[in-house]
């Protein structure tokens, strides 16, 4: 899954949905042949590269937000009870028509951040590590310098700002706000 036409579809999708005919009537991809173009979507939904949704994308948030909540209970409930959980969480999503599935310290970390807001967030989440019993691991080893885990917290809370949290508000779980 490569090439030309790979790199362009990423490039669509990089920051909106697309339906399949709308897709099929950019100029440029209509040299290439719809049947091409939907072999190329369909292995790149198959690699995990693209995802089918029922509905189309919100727009990406701005900049800047600052709250975050979760306005289905079910969303709210299973962040509450499968956080840090050990499994990965599954949170309904009507624009994909599906779950959108993350890992458990994803969750935690949205968890945090929807009832106590990103204040005091890294050391929040360190809490919660810590009275599960579970652990940091970094080239398959556990993390146990304090400030070492705390670089780490940090960092993974930052991805999840920056990449989790948008892909949350553009699924419709989350709402992200100034």
């Amino acid at each position: 899954v490569q090439g030309g036409l790979y790199e362009r579809l990423l490039g669509l999708f990089g920051d909106r949905s697309l339906r399949l005919s709308e897709l099929c009537a950019i100029p440029e991809l209509q040299a290439t042949g719809r049947d091409e173009v939907v072999r190329a979507v369909d292995a790149g939904v198959a690699m995990g590269l693209f995802d089918v949704t029922a509905g189309p994308l919100q727009p990406k948030p701005a900049a800047g937000w600052g709250k975050v909540s979760i306005p289905s209970a079910f969303n709210r409930a299973i962040l509450a009870s499968d956080g840090l959980g050990g499994g990965p969480l599954a949170l309904a999503s009507e624009i994909m028509g599906s779950a959108f599935t993350f890992g458990d310290l994803d969750g935690a970390v949205v968890q945090e951040l929807a009832d106590h807001g990103k204040e005091g967030l890294v050391e929040r989440i360190d809490a919660r590590l810590t009275a599960s019993g579970r652990s940091l691991v970094r080239d398959g080893a556990a993390v146990t310098d304090p400030e070492a885990r705390l670089r780490l917290l940090q960092e993974t809370c930052s991805g999840i700002l920056d990449n989790t949290v948008p892909l949350l508000a553009r699924l419709g779980i989350a709402d992200v706000t100034g």
